[in-house]
């Protein structure tokens, strides 16, 4: 009996992998990291952390990176080529020459957080992989919480050790009434009109559909501009990391000021990006805003044939930027 057909998510998640596969052959370090991040959300695997191991390494993420090759380590195949495990290892060392690693002892079961994101839950499969400088960890079981603060250290090992016996209570948390969790945040309903009572049938202001439609243009306009400009980080950073190399900044055999030019670059690129998406988020949330309120359903007096509007909205965010679609019958 063959194997069974691929699921469309596998499939996916196949397509992803080769995209990520294809960037890392050009050096397209953030592409790459895009691709394969969602082929990790979709089904995470040994060779998806080792590209995504190389792809946070060259941008300088050396706790993603160390992160990612230790669970490559965890469930490496045995059929793994010797070169490939050998240039995993050698990652692996220098990231974790530019991180701290935290061995974190917990009680079995409790959660594990580290400045402010879920690290695992206890006991973790490996060690903890942080930035130098402060860190707090936290640990959490129900009511239960106790926090401790870590002078992370690059090069180093270091450890954390939590106990809960002497944790503090704090108040659990109230849960919702199925009155708020129904109401909370959405307009009234409208009330029926009165016998003989007219409902307001004015007109629309066309002022905020102006300011609805001006801020739409603005923040487009700041989301295309900031994208062209994170293009232009990213073309400088392939530049450079094609002069310096792989790891010329890392081995220390590239000239520092490209090095810090080839960082500056990646920073610059991290930083526009995500102001270009919140435009787009924007853009997209006044365009919604001023086609509700233009095009809401009026009241109509009574005993008037009525006409519903209806206005279907669906969007997202992906990581080339916002879609917005909209359809309707009015």
């Amino acid at each position: 009996m063959g194997a069974p057909p691929a699921t469309p998510d596998e499939d996916r998640r196949r397509a992803l992998y080769q995209d990520g596969k294809a960037a890392i052959k050009a050096m397209h370090w953030v592409d790459a990291k895009t691709a394969l991040e969602q082929a990790w959300a979709i089904s995470p695997s040994y060779d998806v952390a080792l590209l995504l191991a190389q792809a946070e390494l060259n941008l300088s993420h050396y706790a993603e990176s160390a992160r990612l090759l230790a669970y490559y380590f965890r469930n490496v195949s045995a059929k793994e080529s010797e070169k490939t495990y050998a240039n995993a290892k050698k990652g692996f060392e220098i990231a974790k020459a530019k991180v701290s690693t935290v061995r974190v002892t917990a009680p079995a079961g409790a959660e594990v957080w580290v400045d402010g994101g879920l690290a695992g839950v206890a006991p973790l499969d490996g060690e903890v992989f942080v930035n130098p400088g402060k860190r707090t960890f936290e640990l959490r079981r129900g009511a239960l919480k106790s926090g401790q603060e870590l002078e992370a250290v690059a090069g180093q090992e270091q450890a954390v050790s939590f106990s809960l016996a002497d944790a503090p209570v704090g108040p659990a948390a109230k849960p919702p009434s199925a009155e708020a969790s129904v109401s909370a945040g959405l307009p009234e309903p409208p009330t029926s009109p009165a016998p003989g009572e007219r409902r307001d049938t004015a007109e629309r202001s066309v002022v905020p559909v102006i300011l609805g439609g001006a801020t739409t243009l603005v923040a487009l306009g700041v989301g295309i501009g900031f994208r062209v400009a994170a293009g232009s980080s990213h073309d400088d950073f392939v530049r450079l990391q094609k002069k310096n190399g792989a790891i010329g900044c890392t081995s220390g055999s590239a000239s520092p000021s490209d090095c810090a030019a080839q960082r500056d670059a990646v920073d610059s690129e991290n930083r526009q990006r995500p102001v270009s998406t919140t435009a787009f988020v924007v853009a997209g949330v006044a365009a919604v805003g001023t086609a509700v309120y233009w095009f809401w359903p009026r009241g109509a007096a009574p005993g008037s044939a009525a006409h519903t509007s209806r206005l279907h909205v669906s969007g997202g965010v992906t990581p080339a930027g916002s879609g917005l679609w909209l359809s309707g019958s009015f």
